[in-house]
């Protein structure tokens, strides 16, 4: 077992090398040994080891299950049937190769395992070999030979039984050349059509060569036959085919340059409609900006009218609100729509504030009493008494919603009554508002609510600005809910998100005066001589030490010299921007009024335009026409730590 046991060690030991699984342990726990049985075996100990378990550790090794089972001095069964089967040869073979050398046996194979691969491959490729000598006995050819031209296989091999079949005159070639030539040392190749009864006809390749023999010196045939019909055939379909090949790629090449001369014209032509469609485009973009600052031009110069009508009502006021004060509340909601509805795409701001809620509800009712009077409708409204006073909220946004759903139900309800109410969620901190109508007509779904809805550009019986509703409520966090939107019964319901007001931050609705207030200086900067005149108004009333500029030129000298409690801004004025005054102020830090508050007064109260206005240190924004009172609550809330 020395022999046994060193082959396998070794062996295992060389794959242990590249491969853990090829330890001791391993190896004989799959081959089903323990480990110190195989350590014998290595060590060339008398074991015993079955047939079973040779063969899988050969296998588990990657050796000769026959070689292993020779040194372990065992002949597998298969082997062994073989053997009892025919003795006599098997023991004749064996001792007949005994003295024979391994390099002799393997040659003898490979020579055997070649003659069966070329025997193989003549008969797959139909083809023959033959060699033909003058001297008897000595000519041959391969059985493939016959076979291909049609001769009984026992037909003698010559040249002559060559000539018979394929005579001259059945040459492709022209009748005048010999098939075979006699001249020694000459090569020939030739192709007959070969004919036989009751069968297709054949084409026949023979070619080889004429040699001379150094001891008989008589000629010697050597040469091959193949059947080439399939080849000739399969040429000839190639050669048709590429002749048409050749005709359409000539059809195509004339139809491809005819293309591509009418693609270069659609290139141009496409080129010039491009050129347009930017010329187009570039007049339709100045056209929308034109449109654009046209329309926020009108609308600055609109809200200045409507400041001066403002201060108006303001210096004829009474207790109760005039008419024209009720129009103006319909008015302002209106333009902050048409601004909202260009800008919306680019994003709607929002701002926080303390809000008197019931005095936005009644402004909201008194607003179209009116008109619902006139129209036959009576306009109804309930206030929860929980619902507080001061809430901390953005009026303006409220206002506009408020005022577009009003807006709504008056003209689209032709009798009755439409009733309005308010209430809150202590829990969740939520405005409820509630629009009911019986008898409206109108039928809605809430793409209305949108300006970007599909539906929402058909032809509307409805009032347009409602379309700004739905991004208006998503802004402030809120929601709204529709109840028989076909138009029986039609009630929509608002929820807004409200933050409490404590009693401190409350106070600070309550309005300014001379006697709780220590006299504070103000520097407001307007050139509207209305504007000023009422700011000023206001400002006194309340107790402060007023300072004018009319230009941004006349206010930074006042702001170098004199201490300011305050600064009311207006932003267009006739010089100096006045967001080029706020920061002028910001960044001279050796100014007296370098941490001064800054209140911007002004028309413009676009998201961009505020975001500008606090980018260059403004502190508050009140866009105009405004009320006496949300002046002074942002005067009082700005100035509460002064």
């Amino acid at each position: 077992m020395q022999n046994f046991g060193n082959i396998v060690r070794t062996t295992r030991e060389k794959l242990l090398e590249t491969d853990k699984a090829y330890s001791l342990r391993q190896v004989s726990k799959r081959i089903g040994v323990g480990p110190s049985y195989l350590s014998k075996i290595e060590r060339g100990e008398a074991v015993r080891l079955s047939e079973e378990k040779i063969i899988a550790l050969a296998q588990e090794l990657n050796l000769n299950p026959d070689y292993l089972l020779a040194l372990g001095g065992k002949i597998s069964d298969d082997v062994q049937k073989i053997i009892k089967k025919r003795p006599e040869l098997f023991a004749k073979i064996v001792r007949g190769m005994q003295d024979m050398a391994d390099e002799i046996i393997e040659e003898e194979n490979d020579l055997k395992a070649m003659t069966a691969s070329l025997n193989r491959l003549h008969a797959i490729a139909s083809i023959g070999a033959f060699h033909f000598a003058e001297e008897e006995g000595l000519s041959f050819w391969t059985s493939q030979v016959p076979a291909i031209l049609g001769l009984k296989p026992d037909t003698h091999p010559s040249i002559e039984a060559i000539l018979d079949v394929l005579p001259p005159s059945r040459a492709l070639r022209p009748e005048k050349e010999a098939p075979i030539p006699d001249e020694s040392g000459k090569l020939y190749e030739y192709d007959f059509k070969l004919r036989q009864k009751g069968k297709p006809t054949k084409i026949i390749r023979l070619w080889g060569c004429v040699d001379q023999d150094e001891i008989t010196g008589g000629k010697t045939y050597l040469g091959m036959i193949q059947d080439v019909t399939e080849g000739v055939h399969l040429r000839n379909e190639i050669d048709s085919a590429k002749r048409l090949l050749e005709i359409q790629v000539d059809e195509q090449e004339s139809e491809i340059s005819t293309a591509i001369t009418r693609l270069h014209h659609e290139i141009e032509s496409r080129k010039k409609l491009e050129t347009n469609l930017q010329q187009l485009n570039r007049k339709i973009s100045d056209h929308a900006q034109n449109q654009e600052t046209f329309f926020k031009e009108h609308a600055y110069q609109l809200r200045s009218l409507i400041s001066r009508m403002v201060l108006q009502i303001g210096t004829h006021a009474t207790d109760k609100p005039s008419e024209l004060q009720n129009l103006l509340n319909r008015i302002l909601p209106k333009i902050d729509d048409l601004g909202d509805f260009l800008s919306h795409s680019e994003g709607l701001s929002t701002t926080q504030e303390q809000v008197d809620i019931h005095e936005v509800l009644e402004d909201t009712i008194a607003a179209f009493e009116e008109e619902a009077t006139n129209n036959g409708l009576a306009v109804t409204h309930s206030l929860n008494p929980r619902l507080p006073r001061i809430i901390s909220a953005d009026e303006r946004r409220i206002r506009q919603i408020l005022i577009s759903t009003m807006e709504l139900f008056v003209r689209n309800t032709k009798w009755g009554t439409i009733h309005f109410s308010s209430t809150t969620d202590a829990t969740s901190h939520q405005l409820i508002i509630t629009f009911f109508a019986p008898s409206a007509t109108v039928s809605i779904n809430d793409a209305m609510f949108f300006p970007d809805k599909p539906e929402a550009h058909q032809k509307p019986e409805y009032t347009n600005s409602i379309r700004m509703v739905g991004p208006l409520i998503a802004l402030l966090g809120g929601e709204f809910t529709i109840a028989s939107p076909a138009g029986t019964d039609l009630s929509i319901t608002l929820r807004f998100p409200i933050s409490p007001v404590s009693t401190e931050e409350a106070e600070l609705r309550t309005p300014l005066s001379a006697k709780n207030n220590e006299s504070k200086n103000v520097l407001i900067v307007e050139d509207d001589p209305y504007n000023l005149m009422y700011v000023k108004n206001v400002m006194e009333g309340t107790g402060f030490t007023v300072e004018e500029a009319l230009t941004g030129e006349e206010a930074l000298k006042k702001i170098r010299t004199q201490k300011f409690d305050i600064l009311l801004l207006d932003i267009q004025l006739p010089d100096i921007d006045g967001t080029e005054i706020a920061n002028t102020i910001r960044s001279e830090t050796d100014m007296i009024n370098h941490t001064v508050p800054i209140i911007a007064v002004t028309a413009h109260g676009s998201p961009s335009d505020r975001q500008k206005f606090i980018n260059s240190g403004i502190d508050e924004v009140i866009t105009k026409p405004f009320e006496k009172d949300k002046l002074l609550l942002k005067v009082k809330s700005i100035t509460a730590g002064n």
